[in-house]
């Protein structure tokens, strides 16, 4: 490879790289604004349309970067959608408005997603990006917690809001456990990391609060310590962990009562209070869903189908219920143990920046859509399904410097 090549080569990385951090801005902010709305003066919708045109741009110069490392692997991706799109639109034509609305979402954001996922071959880089954005969002989030409080999305919780915060508090867990060695660096990725938990917990969701947890359950499993100060800290973290379990209820009743005090109306902290199990509707919705499948197991009704039976508006609540009544168990069986055998591939992979992008897409949507979401709407469920590769879990690019040597470099 010439000089001229190697040079194009890592600007096509940083362009693709600076598009991925583009897109999350933009859904950043997106799911912030109608937070703002009650405390400034700020048009939430006419935000997501500006938001949208960055992302646009953003994508349209990475277009001749892309089309640089076209692969059949992205042209196949792009031939399933329009097949997909074309078989759900002329064989359920009952569903095409919730559909049309999805596919519209997929095509313009999702699919170029993915795409620019695939054309990235320098994946320490993309992390090293996504790292400083993790610590720019984290940072503004925690400074609007502590600067707005409960006025921030009003006596309103947010589910986008909190889905959102997962990447990136996950990306501070993984880089303070895994890559930076800098003690000042740590520390304050695993403050800032902390801070987004109590927003996610305050301004979200239980679903987003669960998914982190799990995540951070799978480091102290997958990461084992190697020194004695290193076991001390995992024996005292996890004797932490225990306390919090014994006195849960009293912590929960306790943090709710100072947050009432301080203007926060929280539905979650409320929630663990008052029924810790309740489902918002979730059990009515799988006793008719698997009423439905077990009545015609092999009938295939189309992507979005289980709208139609629900309100119009609300769907199933579990990604393996949704496949099994959207494809019939038949079709759904084969897709449901891909997506099994993806799993297990990505939790006992070896670490390198592949990896590390993998099982943070993973983590981001898998815990949570066991009990919400929809998979036709995640972007870190077909980022994770589409740039899985075996042959890059073991021998994928090395391990990303840390991030302070990356600053120091950024410098010179």
């Amino acid at each position: 490879m010439n000089e001229f090549d190697q040079k194009q080569k890592i600007q096509d990385d940083i362009f693709l790289s600076v598009s991925i951090c583009v897109l999350m801005i933009g859904l950043y902010i997106t799911n912030i604004a109608p937070g703002l709305e009650a405390i400034i003066y700020l048009d939430s919708e006419q935000i997501s349309t500006y938001c949208k045109w960055m992302i646009l741009i953003s994508l349209i110069v990475c277009v001749p970067a892309m089309l640089r490392r076209f692969t059949f692997r992205m042209l196949w991706i792009c031939i399933g959608t329009a097949l997909v799109y074309s078989i759900n639109r002329l064989c359920f034509p009952a569903q095409q408005e919730i559909f049309g609305a999805l596919a519209g979402s997929f095509v313009t954001t999702i699919l170029p997603a993915v795409i620019c996922f695939l054309a990235i071959r320098d994946y320490t880089r993309l992390i090293r990006y996504l790292i400083i954005l993790s610590y720019v969002l984290s940072g503004i989030t925690v400074f609007l917690l502590f600067t707005l409080g409960g006025a921030l999305f009003g006596s309103r919780y947010s589910m986008g809001f909190s889905n959102m915060m997962i990447f990136p508090t996950e990306l501070l867990l993984i880089h303070a456990s895994l890559m930076e060695k800098k003690p000042s660096l740590k520390l304050i990725a695993y403050v800032l990391a902390a801070g987004d938990i109590i927003c996610v917990g305050v301004y979200g969701s239980r679903g987003a609060l669960a998914a982190i947890a799990v995540f951070f359950i799978f480091l102290l499993i997958k990461n084992r310590p190697k020194s004695m100060s290193a076991w001390v800290s995992r024996f005292s973290l996890i004797l932490i962990m225990l306390i919090v379990a014994i006195f849960f209820d009293d912590i929960v009743y306790s943090l709710n009562l100072r947050l009432v005090r301080s203007g926060f109306h929280n539905r979650t902290l409320q929630l663990l209070i008052k029924d810790i199990g309740h489902d918002s509707g979730r059990y009515e919705k799988w006793k008719i869903i698997l009423s439905e499948i077990a009545s015609s197991p092999g009938k295939i009704r189309g992507i979005c189908a289980d709208r139609l039976i629900l309100d119009g508006r609300s769907y199933t609540h579990n990604v393996i219920l949704e496949l099994a009544y959207s494809f019939g168990v038949v079709l759904s069986i084969p897709m449901i143990l891909q997506i099994a055998y993806y799993t297990y591939y990505t939790v006992i992979a070896k670490w390198n920046s592949y990896t590390i992008i993998l099982t943070l897409t993973m983590f981001s949507f898998l815990p949570l859509y066991l009990w919400s979401g929809t998979v036709w709407t995640s972007m870190y469920f077909w980022i994770w399904v589409f740039i899985f590769r075996r042959e890059l879990l073991s021998d994928g690019p090395s391990s990303p410097v840390p991030l302070s040597k990356f600053i120091t470099r950024f410098e010179k």
